[in-house]
């Protein structure tokens, strides 16, 4: 239902299409998405004079003949002036229409809940599947059943929030679409991705559903975690109960806390819950046999002492964008890469071509889930690392875990050490924020 169709695209309702003079090329969408991104969602005033000012510009730009020259995108000459003038109404219309959308007062009246938005890129498509807006950081929005939301590739995209409290996460890679059953009871399809709730009390005979291609789930409250792909759905469960019904024969079991199930597409096979595996204390990864499956972040290369990855970005200009970010080994159906302890150490040989501050930062969960816990980005950064290092020399640095830097996630973050026991770290991230240094990791291993 997402239209994805070669060279269409709508933003804010506005269809842009290969009808109109190759507005593929003319009209680019990064453009127009880039124009709704650098507008601050302040008051309706603020954000008319921003609309008034980037429009001026359009203008100029539309009558020297040039592309929209407009802070992160590029300056291209020898357009057309009369192609230009004709684009330029196209960016506003869309513009205006982007824009109306945040600026219009909450639709309170038959809202399902709502979405906070804390990562860039998500994407937010209203019932028939026309792509509504780009919500940026910071930004929520009424949701009414049948929308969908689709998260990028990051690590912290998006929630999903009702008002009796329930809590919806959705991880990076995600697509879920809103629901409400004719009985009125809330649900969730999920198309694919990662989500954690936090799910409030539930009438007993209005269970949350959540649904996807393999499994139906019933929730009357609880804390909970689903993995889904083309073919299997993964639950687990935190704290309470959970009904897991295969939908391929109806086959039905109870998964308890501190348990998880697995459903594929396969009929008639016996399936059951089970306690979590436990994982290593100790992890090591290289690149000699290649990159591991579902990696992130950075580009595979050879050096002269063998295999390596350069540090690469992400194209969405966050802090954190040139980087080295493994896999997401939750999502990759590991539950982590490795157990956190008090005495746990973090090793990194790497080089780079020029000093500029770095960062490490690993992304937890609490592991095996329970207690209450959830998980905690944790952040290292010391100007030892590498402010005397020689270029293109191999360096290697030994991080003491216990001593974080600060931690947190979304803007809340806090000084001081974070009790490691009981955590798992799934995704390791060493980067050089926006600052392009060579930044090159042969090896990242942890010990005890």
């Amino acid at each position: 239902m997402l239209n994805k169709k070669k060279g269409v695209f709508s933003l804010g309702g506005f269809p842009m299409n290969d009808d109109y003079d190759q507005a593929s090329e003319v009209a680019d969408e990064r453009v127009v998405h880039g124009l709704l991104l650098s507008l601050a969602v302040d008051s309706e005033e603020a954000n008319n004079r921003r609309i008034e000012r980037l429009l001026l510009r359009l203008q100029q730009d539309a009558s020297r003949g040039t592309s929209p020259s407009l802070p992160g995108t590029p300056l291209v000459q020898g357009r057309s002036n009369l192609k230009w003038l004709a684009v330029t109404g196209v960016m506003a219309a869309s513009l205006v229409l982007g824009m109306s959308l945040w600026r219009r007062p909450p639709a309170k009246q038959g809202a399902e809940a709502r979405l906070l938005v804390h990562g860039a890129g998500v994407q937010l498509f209203g019932v028939g599947g026309d792509l509504l807006s780009f919500p940026i950081p910071g930004q929520t929005a009424d949701l009414i059943s049948g929308q969908t939301i689709q998260t990028p590739r990051t690590i912290d995209s998006a929630e999903i929030v009702y008002e009796d409290g329930t809590k919806v996460e959705l991880s990076g890679d995600t697509t879920v679409t809103l629901a409400r059953t004719k009985h009125g009871a809330k649900g969730i399809y999920v198309v694919s991705g990662l989500i954690q709730a936090d799910v409030s009390p539930q009438p007993p005979d209005l269970p949350l559903l959540i649904r996807t291609s393999t499994a139906t789930l019933e929730v009357l409250g609880t804390s909970l975690g689903v993995d889904v792909d083309d073919s299997s759905t993964q639950l687990e469960v935190a704290s309470g109960l959970v009904s897991m019904t295969r939908r391929s024969d109806g086959e039905r079991i109870e998964v308890a806390a501190g348990q998880l199930a697995t459903v594929t597409e396969a009929s008639g096979i016996p399936f059951n819950s089970k306690t979590f595996p436990s994982l290593p204390y100790a992890w090591s990864v290289d690149f000699e046999e290649g990159l591991p499956s579902g990696w992130w972040a950075g580009q595979r290369i050879e050096t002269e002492t063998g295999w390596a990855v350069l540090a690469a970005g992400d194209g969405h200009g966050r802090e954190n964008n040139i980087a080295v970010t493994t896999q997401n080994a939750w999502r990759e159906g590991q539950h982590g890469l490795f157990n956190l302890s008090d005495d746990s150490v973090l090793h990194v040989r790497f080089r780079q071509q020029r000093v500029a501050p770095l960062r490490l930062m690993l992304v937890t969960r609490a592991y095996p889930p329970g207690n209450g816990r959830r998980g905690v980005n944790l952040y290292y950064e010391d100007s030892s690392w590498n402010a005397h290092l020689a270029s293109k020399t191999w360096h290697t640095i030994s991080v003491p875990l216990s001593e974080t830097s600060y931690f947190g996630k979304r803007g809340n973050f806090e000084n001081g050490k974070q009790k490691l026991e009981g955590l798992a770290a799934f995704t390791v991230q060493f980067t050089s924020m926006n600052q392009e240094i060579g930044l090159t990791v042969d090896r990242i291993w942890v010990t005890r």
